[in-house]
């Protein structure tokens, strides 16, 4: 992992120079000791050498000083600093210790011996001055996050400048000549340092400094203030002019340029009128200073202002209020448009006088606990009253600011709620509306579960009835035929719920053909001729005008409209009569659709005027007394719109009168009538009406059939239906058997149920298809669904039969596909 510093700052910058520095004199001075180099370790022939130990502890301390110096991304950083700051302290000690009781821990020989050097008694041993700043630069690196008071030196900076005096003064010595000091008293600690050590110490304590800028004096230094910016100005040149003019006066002198007392005068009167320029600098610097704390004043003046404009501009309503009274202080526009006041009007009333006589009430009180409160925070959605005399809903927010000129003034951003209230409302009246759909959905599948339980109560009834053995053949024949009418019922509840489930989501399909509509209709009465008779009614059929002898629509759906409004006026209407009137509409357009019209009346109950609105609604009947006397699941009227209006038409109830009856307008979309024959009118009555032929009983005679089922009820049941019309029928019970027994025998058709185990319809199909078996292939399936028609088509079956499904319809198919008029090419979707 990479050590980054967390800043780029100049501080960060002078302290990474300077422990790159102390380490590079430290690497050079190991090196010189290891190759037998004094220069790397002296910097000149002649000059004393850094010791092997001190240049470890150097370069130790160089990367102490990176690590506490410059705050880094990774945590062990602080602890690897803190061990080497007190492994230089330590060895510090240690020496210092050797030098006060005259004994040898021979720390040194554990480093590099390096007994040829110059300027101690004590071969291998750092200098005593090195010595006590090894102690010094530890401590400080240790304590260098202990803050100081305000301006006065840290522990750390004080340190620092103590081990910076004394590497200035040997290096001086240096530079003047005076190479070994040496006396007794203090000149003793003044004594041999080697050049790159004094270098050392000088980057280790200015790096030392310049970690913390923001502690102590460094503090003033770096500040934006008239008294850093003297500080820096005049610090650098007052160290470094006398130090330059020295060493001029020396080399002056010693070249015999001049005399001592005249150098002296000289040079004395060079520094003042150096320092003097640099102080006239200095002041001059302070004006400039002064002049752009001037134009700093005029820039937060017109910042000022420019927040007053803002104060005018924001969008929202905003104010200064006397806290005691709700006086207006300062009012914005945007506050005078809410409110329809101008500003010289509201600065003359409190908000209280805006506010809702019934919020004002319950609000005030809140308000002078909430600015008393230690916040002085308040918060409410409240009613203004407009000059207009109009109602606004605002939301206000505010705090308590202060006091000016003695008075306790808060402000307050006022938003207008209006919309969002409206909002609201609108959204609460929808879920209104949500939830009494939902309460009507309840109702309805309350009575679905009534209606889908009485037919299967009947049935599971009937069918024990006709079990027993004690039976009469001429009760089991009605408790058969009750079975089978509850069938047909619960069948169409379901058909119901599915196509209007279809309709719903979008996925009704319709498929249109054209349709001869004397065929049409003469089936549809043959249907509901019973009904009729039953309920003692006279169904009457007539074509007004004249209608086209086909249209392109959809039969079955078609069928399904008039089953529902016809099959309601026929289920309401007790002796009565129900007529169904049907013309064409006008044409579009030359040669364009038509409107085929379709009216049904009867002289039922009629529906009355309050409850017509509810025709037409999901999952709802004009009453629930029409329910419980009639049935029904309520989903009859609706599911016929959609599919009215699927086929390009409609279904409108045209009148009704309580106790006389109804008439519905059923219109659909004829398809293109160009080319079409229209016919004259045409009447049906009842007695045109024909029953349907019976077939022959033995119609399937020699037809071998396979059929694979894997319930076997429904095995049986298809079995002896077949088997009653003269086929021979051979069963499987899966997929894998049935691909088995076609590639055994020819079979003249094959039923395949689509949902098996070991192998399904569909894979069945397929291997059977790619064997090259050519015989018609019936797939048989619960779903309805047009996906499962599709992939049963793509998967190679001729026709597709959906379970419950008609014995007429399944012998019909067989008949179809067994027979010689059959073609293989013709698929069949028959749906119940």
């Amino acid at each position: 992992m990479k050590l980054k510093p967390s800043s780029s700052s100049l501080s960060v910058q002078v302290t990474l120079v300077s422990a790159l520095i102390s380490v590079a004199i430290g690497v050079l001075g190991l090196l010189g000791v290891c190759l037998n180099q004094p220069l790397l370790g002296s910097f000149g022939h002649g000059l004393p050498v850094i010791k092997a130990n001190a240049a470890v502890g150097i370069i130790i301390a160089g990367v102490s000083l990176w690590l506490l110096g410059i705050r880094h991304r990774w945590p062990i950083a602080r602890t690897m600093g803190k061990i080497g700051a007190l492994f230089i302290v330590l060895l510090g000690s240690l020496t210092a210790a050797q030098y006060v009781f005259s004994i040898d821990f021979h720390i040194d020989e554990l480093l590099v011996q390096d007994y040829n050097q110059i300027g101690t008694v004590y071969p291998g041993r750092m200098a005593i001055m090195t010595t006590i700043n090894f102690i010094l630069k530890g401590w400080a690196l240790l304590v260098l996050d202990r803050r100081p008071k305000r301006y006065s030196l840290s522990q750390a900076q004080f340190l620092s400048v103590i081990t910076l005096f004394t590497p200035l003064v040997a290096l001086l010595g240096y530079i003047f000549g005076v190479r070994d000091v040496r006396g007794a008293g203090p000149f003793l600690l003044l004594g041999v340092m080697a050049v790159p050590m004094g270098i050392a110490w000088i980057a280790l304590s200015v790096g030392t400094l310049f970690a913390r800028p923001s502690f102590g004096f460094m503090r003033v230094l770096t500040e934006s203030g008239s008294a850093s910016y003297a500080l820096r100005t005049l610090l650098i040149p007052a160290i470094l002019v006398p130090v330059a003019l020295s060493l001029v006066f020396v080399y002056g002198v010693h070249h015999l340029f001049y005399i001592p007392s005249f150098g002296v005068a000289v040079f004395s009167t060079v520094g003042i009128l150096i320092l003097a320029s640099l102080i006239w600098r200095t002041v001059s610097g302070l004006s400039t200073l002064e002049a752009k704390e001037k134009r700093a004043i005029v820039a937060r003046k017109r910042s000022e202002l420019s927040l007053s404009a803002m104060f005018d501009l924001v969008p929202s309503g905003m104010v200064f209020v006397n806290t005691e009274t709700g006086q207006f202080i300062k009012v914005n526009q945007r506050l005078c448009q809410m409110t329809g006041y101008t500003e010289q009007e509201l600065l003359h009333m409190t908000f209280r006088n805006l506010t809702h006589p019934e919020d004002d009430i319950s609000q005030w009180p809140e308000y002078q606990r909430m600015v008393s409160s230690g916040s002085g925070q308040f918060h409410f959605e409240k009613r203004y009253i407009r000059k207009d005399g109009t109602t606004i809903w605002v939301d206000v927010m505010g705090f308590v600011i202060g006091e000016i000129a003695g008075t306790s003034v808060n402000v307050a951003i006022i938003q207008d709620l209006t919309l969002r209230k409206a909002e609201e409302t609108t959204l609460q009246r929808a879920k209104d509306s949500a939830e009494a759909a939902n309460q009507l959905k309840s109702s309805f599948l309350a009575n679905m579960s009534h209606e889908l339980r009485t037919p299967l109560g009947v049935i599971t009834g009937f069918t024990e009835l006709a079990e027993r053995s004690d039976v009469s053949p001429a009760d089991r024949q009605i408790y058969l035929a009750t079975i089978k009418r509850n069938s047909h019922i619960l069948k169409k509840m379901i058909d119901e719920v599915l196509d209007l489930a279809k309709v719903e989501s979008g996925k009704l399909n319709v498929e249109k053909v054209q349709v001869a509509l004397h065929k049409f209709f003469s089936d549809f009465m043959i249907d509901f001729q019973p009904l009729a008779q039953k309920n003692k009614n006279d169904l009457t059929i007539k074509v007004d005008g004249v209608v086209p002898e086909s249209i392109y629509t959809d039969p079955s759906r078609l069928r399904q409209v008039l089953v529902n409004i016809v099959g309601n006026a026929v289920k309401f209407t007790r002796g009565g009569k129900v007529s169904l009137i049907v013309h064409l509409g006008p044409e579009r357009g030359p040669k364009e659709n038509g409107t085929l019209r379709i009216t049904v009346s009867d002289t039922g109950p009629g529906v009355p005027e309050d409850q017509r609105a509810k025709l037409f609604q999901p999952f709802s009947q004009v009453d629930n007394s029409m329910t419980r006397k009639y049935g029904g699941t309520g989903l009859g009227l609706v599911l016929a719109k959609k599919l009215a209006q699927a086929l390009g038409g409609d279904i409108e109830l045209t009148e009704s009168e309580v106790g006389k009856g109804s008439t519905f307008t059923i219109t659909v979309d004829t398809g293109p009538l160009s080319g079409v024959p229209l016919v004259k009118k045409i009447e049906f009555t009842n007695g045109e009406v024909m029953a349907p032929k019976n077939r022959l009983d033995k119609d399937l005679e020699g037809v071998a059939i396979l059929l694979a089922e894997d319930s076997e009820e429904i095995r049986f049941l298809v079995e002896t239906l077949l088997t009653s019309h003269g086929a021979t029928i051979t069963t499987v019970s899966n997929g894998k058997e049935a691909v088995q027994a076609a590639s055994l025998r020819d079979y003249d058709v094959v039923l395949m149920d689509l949902q098996m185990p070991e192998l399904d319809g569909y894979e069945a199909t397929k291997q059977l298809r790619e064997r090259e078996y050519s015989k018609p292939i019936i797939a048989l399936s619960a779903s309805a669904m047009r996906e499962e028609y599709s992939r049963a088509l793509d998967a190679g079956c001729n026709a597709h039969l959906t379970k419950p499904f008609k014995h007429r319809d399944l012998v019909e198919t067989i008949l179809h596909y067994s027979g010689p008029q059959r073609y293989e090419s013709q698929v069949t979707d028959l749906h119940p």
